[in-house]
């Protein structure tokens, strides 16, 4: 699998599932902002997922490329009709999840991502493959690899497990009130 297209703990139909959270998070959420790169193929399913779900679920996208820092900025400040900000993997605004958190936050908006790191720490929630778990299974793999098996014929494997992270100090700070049910099946709750 190209990572180029597609990050090794990131898989597209996952989108729908963490816009489905948002919902289960605050059913009121009807405007859910995407800052995406156009440019840049890895978002483009993951972006189709979400489009489709949000029909599913009653809510509208509102879609905002962002191949610069200005136009993510502007992206983000320029949304004021929106409820909850749902990152896509790939292109240029994943290089700037700090950036991005700390605007929602700041706007009071519900943020969720695909993964728990560093730079995705105080979003709200994140829903994914752990990336230290990627690093175990990339590690294997290429310890397969040292050993003699050839790389081309080693299947691509999707993670085993998925996290649900919930950091209620984001929640506290913007205002949020996370449901008991959504708690309960969170992995790791952050207080």
């Amino acid at each position: 699998m190209n990572t180029r297209n597609f990050p090794a703990n990131e898989y597209p139909e996952l989108s729908g599932k963490r816009l489905e959270l948002l919902k289960e998070l605050s059913p009121a959420i009807r405007r859910v902002l995407v800052a995406y790169d156009p440019g840049d193929a890895s978002p483009r399913q993951g972006l189709l997922v979400a489009r489709q779900a949000s029909a599913a679920l009653g809510a509208v996208l509102v879609e905002r490329e962002a191949r610069t820092r200005t136009q993510l900025l502007e992206a983000i400040a320029g949304s004021a009709d929106v409820d909850a900000y749902l990152s896509i993997p790939g292109g240029f605004p994943t290089g700037h999840y700090r950036t991005i958190i700390r605007l929602a936050n700041a706007r009071r908006l519900p943020s969720i991502f695909h993964t728990r790191s560093e730079s995705t720490a105080d979003a709200l929630i994140s829903y994914g493959a752990s990336d230290s778990d990627a690093a175990r299974e990339a590690a294997r793999l290429v310890d397969r690899i040292l050993r003699g098996a050839d790389a081309g014929r080693l299947p691509v494997e999707r993670p085993a497990k998925l996290q649900l992270v919930i950091n209620l100090r984001t929640a506290k700070q913007i205002g949020v009130t996370v449901p008991p049910s959504l708690l309960a099946r969170a992995e790791r709750v952050i207080r």
